[in-house]
Formats: C-alpha cells, sequence, structure tokens
C-alpha cells in the first residue's frame, strides 16, 4: 500500500514537473509570438509611410537668396499658385526641412531650412504648402563668394514619432520678383 502511495506521488510529482515546464514553455512561445507581432507592425507602419505619395511636380516649394542669406517664402512671390503638393498625409500639419547641398568657395556645406508641410485645401482638393519658420533657419549664416548649388535638395517631413519622409527634388536658378534666386522645386517622393 504504502509503495503504491510512493509511486503514485513520484507519478503526481513528475506531472506536476512536466505541467510546470509545458506552461513555461507555452509562456516563452507567447512572449515569442508578442515580440515578432510587434516587430511585424513596426515594419508595416513603416513600409506604410515610405510608401505614401508626395507629389510637388512642376511647383516650386520656396526660394533661396544665397547672397544674404535669406528664405523667400513662393507665396510672397509670382509662384504662389505654383507651391502646391499632393500629399497622402493624414495630419493637418508636420515638421519639415530642407536640405540644399552646395559649395561654398570650393567646399562641400548645406543649407537647412526649417518650417512646416501643412494642408492647404484648394477648390475641395487637399493639398500641402511649405511654410518656411523664417530667414534664420538657415544655416550656415554666411555668405559665399562663390557658391555652386547641387542640382538635388531633399525635404524631409517629420512624423510624431519622429521618422522622417524623404522626398527628392531640383534646385535651380529662378527668376523671382526681377531677381535670381535658387529655387526648390518638383519634389517628388513615393
Amino acid at each position: 500500500m504504502k509503495r503504491a502511495q510512493s509511486e503514485l506521488l513520484a507519478a503526481m510529482l513528475l506531472a506536476a514537473i512536466v505541467l510546470g515546464a509545458l506552461t513555461w514553455l507555452v509562456a516563452q512561445w507567447e512572449k515569442g509570438v508578442g515580440n515578432l507581432i510587434k516587430r511585424v507592425n513596426e515594419v508595416t507602419v513603416r513600409s506604410a509611410k515610405l510608401s505614401i505619395r508626395i507629389d510637388c511636380s512642376g511647383n516650386y516649394l520656396v526660394f533661396l537668396d544665397p547672397t544674404v542669406p535669406s528664405v523667400i517664402d513662393a507665396e510672397s512671390t509670382e509662384y504662389n499658385n505654383l507651391r502646391y503638393c499632393y500629399a497622402e498625409l493624414g495630419a493637418s500639419s508636420y515638421k519639415a526641412y530642407f536640405v540644399l547641398p552646395f559649395y561654398c568657395n570650393g567646399e562641400p556645406s548645406a543649407y537647412f531650412i526649417f518650417g512646416t508641410f501643412s494642408r492647404n485645401p484648394v477648390d475641395n482638393v487637399t493639398l500641402y504648402t511649405f511654410k518656411p519658420s523664417s530667414s534664420s533657419a538657415v544655416v550656415p549664416q554666411v555668405a559665399c563668394d562663390k557658391i555652386n548649388f547641387m542640382p538635388f535638395a531633399t525635404l524631409h517631413i517629420v512624423f510624431p514619432d519622429s521618422s522622417e519622409k524623404v522626398v527628392s527634388c531640383f534646385t535651380n536658378i529662378t527668376l523671382v520678383n526681377g531677381e535670381y534666386l535658387w529655387g526648390v522645386s518638383s519634389c517628388v517622393g513615393a
């Protein structure tokens, strides 16, 4: 009788150990699946941001006078009707900045123009415009004797989680209100 009780007790102890091990394995599996789902969701959100289409083809978003230096909002020029972008964005406004690489007296550098990329409905169409913060947003704050801008610039649209959508743009010399300025135009990203 004692032997049967001992065997039964040993069997129950073994069953408890096996059950505990199985419970631990299930918990580890659930944790792994949870982490995997979290990673998949992060990748899905990231790829959704990358696939957002932004199209400012043929439009001028901002101008730069490198001799001062100063930023000119396209809204204040004769190009005020050519400053809109189609964008598949959800929020009404985003922080944004331009990076314009150039050579200053033969040395590589870049201007950074900070501002906002904001919703601007036109004739029942949701469009966006870039609004520079101020001319003090130009970096560096020095003029060059000989400046040569690269033909491309980038528009960086900053999401609330600090991730960015980067859009490629053209940089060219444009006659604005009777003077030649560098204009950032035709920004496109998909």
